[in-house]
């Protein structure tokens, strides 16, 4: 398991870990020999001398050597010391990453254990929830259908009520419009009646006025015909006026029958003594008999004078 999540993670598997601790003591070794001084060459007896000639080329060659040598020694001390330190480095670096490993390791063991009880409290909530939900629509059911009923029942009551409005406005409006029609039926026929009685009046006003017209007519003919009486009866015949002579006489009256004027004209059969006769009595006659009707007085009046027998 641990070397799968290293895989996972890009960590060397535990193969690769085991060569690099090996290769880390090998350098170790290395160094610590390096690091220990050579054996001291071994010296003749004191007591033994002998003649040497001395190579100074062979010396500096070997000096040569032993500082190639001790600069070669340096070169792998220095080496092996910085493969031991990126080594090092490396093993901090992948004891930081087992340990950042094991953190998220345990972060995400704590992740799912709180994943798993938070979903079971949600779960929980849930089905709280839901019997919480169950128990409302119960309700909302419960309170639905008695709200239906009570509708329902307000509905036939209601139907009814305007069922009786109804019927009683339409009585109503039965009566209204029986009483219209007799009131109509009512006002038609004094409409009638009183177009009949104003006819009736009528007619019998004009035959009244015709009645009167007729009696003013009566009575204007008997008016002149006494004025001209009066005037005949005051004339008097002058010399050679024969029997049929006329004028035509235009009398000015006042209201009690004063002449106030006399003219007469267009007289045939006879002279100007024959008018001035007719004009003498005129005035002679006056006053002049009244009018019997008031709206026969007439300030102008014009009459025919004849001769008689």
């Amino acid at each position: 398991m641990t070397g799968l999540l290293l895989k996972l993670m890009g960590w060397p598997p535990f193969s690769m870990l085991a060569s690099l601790f090996l290769h880390a003591g090998v350098v170790a070794l290395l160094l610590f020999s390096l690091s220990q001084d050579p054996a001291p060459l071994k010296t003749p007896d004191t007591d033994v001398i002998k003649a040497v000639v001395v190579d100074d080329g062979k010396v500096k060659a070997e000096l040569e050597r032993i500082k190639k040598a001790e600069r070669r020694k340096q070169l792998k001390q220095k080496k092996a010391k910085k493969e031991l330190q990126r080594i090092q480095q490396q093993k901090k670096r992948e004891k930081k990453k087992l340990a950042e490993l094991k953190r998220k390791r345990l972060k995400e063991k704590q992740r799912l254990k709180d994943d798993k009880k938070a979903a079971s409290k949600k779960r929980e909530a849930i089905k709280k929830a839901q019997a919480k939900e169950t128990k409302r629509l119960a309700t909302l059911k419960k309170k639905r259908k008695e709200e239906t009923k009570r509708l329902e029942k307000q509905r036939k009551t209601e139907a009814k009520r305007l069922e009786k409005q109804r019927a009683k406005r339409k009585l109503e409006q039965e009566k209204k419009r029986k009483a219209e029609a007799d009131a109509k039926r009512k006002a038609q026929k004094a409409k009638e009646e009183k177009a009949r009685r104003a006819a009736l009046r009528k007619q019998m006003e004009a035959e009244e006025s015709a009645e009167r017209q007729r009696d003013l007519a009566r009575k204007s003919t008997t008016y002149i015909a006494a004025i001209r009486n009066d005037v005949q009866r005051n004339w008097r015949r002058p010399p050679g006026i024969k029997t049929g002579a006329s004028c035509k006489v235009y009398v000015t009256q006042a209201t009690g029958g004063t002449v106030l004027s006399v003219r007469v004209s267009s007289c045939t059969g006879g002279n100007t003594a024959f008018s001035k006769s007719v004009e003498k009595a005129v005035y002679k006659a006056d006053p002049l008999p009244r009018a019997p009707d008031p709206s026969l007085f007439d300030r102008e009046l014009v009459f025919d004078f004849t001769v008689k027998e």
